[in-house]
């Protein structure tokens, strides 16, 4: 059956990049599957409302699985007990997995904030993009034990606001930091200090204040060969009024390539390519570069308005001043 319904699906089945489980705070989430240029919302999963009685049964991944339609939602309802959520949950993404396989990226995302007593999501494998929004009444620890579940993640976006700075900390061990590419939005660059502790290749960072601080402890550590996996960083500052980043730039030991001469441009293929569908991170191309202590390796460092560029080039000195024109 599934081969058949595949056969009379290619052309659908083709166009299909993601499979996105969204959780709202309530703990019912909803299951999308995302197109290349469209998305549609495909089984929603919710504790059983005894009254309701159109239900039928199906069999997925060994488990009996009450189902109804739901015309608000305009797509099927998974039903299941409160206890029973977490292997409904697993189940249905058994059946994925059985039948996509490999072929598409699976998604998790908790909008509006975290709530360990909302929902408990269950380890599943193949998640590889994880967006979190965690906001003042949320559980740091919770959303730190999410991760501690969890395999490595290729790409995680986390916004969060947290109200007291005892719950700012994600521990310097913390598989956050082994992602490959992150996307964070916080108020306090050291809450948690990302800079110090990502060891990722791409952060795409914003900050509701000024770095200046983790910006050069950064710069130098890169310098000494402390942070090795890095290819990419950019730095946006939510600031109302102007920030100069002229003092970090005195305290990192930049070289500058002569101003009448053109500086190669450095750019790199996204880790995940995000809905606006560009493939490449933004362009550095700038006369302002450091140079890493331990193997001679370049990166260029380009400020522009709030923000800031890092791009690490693998090439010596020597070789980057050969693609100077």
């Amino acid at each position: 059956m599934k081969k058949l319904v595949k056969s009379y699906q290619i052309s659908r089945f083709d166009r299909i990049e993601s499979i996105r489980y969204e959780c709202y705070p309530n703990g019912q989430p909803l299951v999308y599957i995302h197109y290349k240029s469209s998305s549609e919302r495909i089984l929603k999963i919710e504790e059983c409302d005894e009254e309701i009685n159109d239900k039928f049964q199906l069999n997925i991944s060994g488990k009996m699985i009450d189902f109804r339609y739901s015309d608000q939602y305009q797509c099927p309802v998974a039903c299941c007990q409160p206890d029973d959520k977490v292997y409904v949950i697993k189940s249905l993404h058994d059946h994925f997995l059985d039948f996509f396989g490999d072929s598409v990226e699976y998604h998790f995302e908790a909008k509006y904030g975290w709530k360990s007593d909302y929902f408990i999501i269950p380890q599943l494998q193949n998640i590889s993009i994880c967006s979190i929004w965690y906001y003042r009444y949320g559980d740091m620890k919770s959303v730190e034990n999410f991760f501690a579940w969890s395999p490595v993640f290729k790409r995680v976006y986390l916004f969060h606001e947290p109200h007291h700075q005892t719950e700012n900390s994600f521990g310097p061990k913390s598989k956050l930091w082994q992602t490959d590419s992150i996307k964070i939005d916080q108020r306090n660059p050291d809450a948690p200090n990302v800079l110090h502790c990502f060891k990722g290749r791409q952060a795409f960072l914003r900050y509701g204040s000024g770095a200046t601080f983790e910006i050069v402890d950064f710069v130098n550590r890169w310098k000494s060969g402390d942070v090795s996996r890095l290819e990419y960083l950019q730095i946006e500052s939510n600031l109302v009024v102007e920030f100069s980043y002229d003092p970090v730039l005195n305290h990192i030991g930049v070289k500058q390539i002569d101003p009448e001469k053109t500086p190669p441009t450095h750019s790199v293929p996204k880790i995940h390519i995000e809905k606006d569908n560009i493939p490449n991170t933004d362009p550095i191309t700038s006369h302002t570069y450091v140079v890493r202590q331990s193997d001679g390796r370049v990166a260029s460092i380009l400020v522009q308005g709030k923000k800031f560029y890092f791009g690490v080039w693998d090439k010596t000195e020597e070789e980057f001043l050969e693609m100077v024109e």
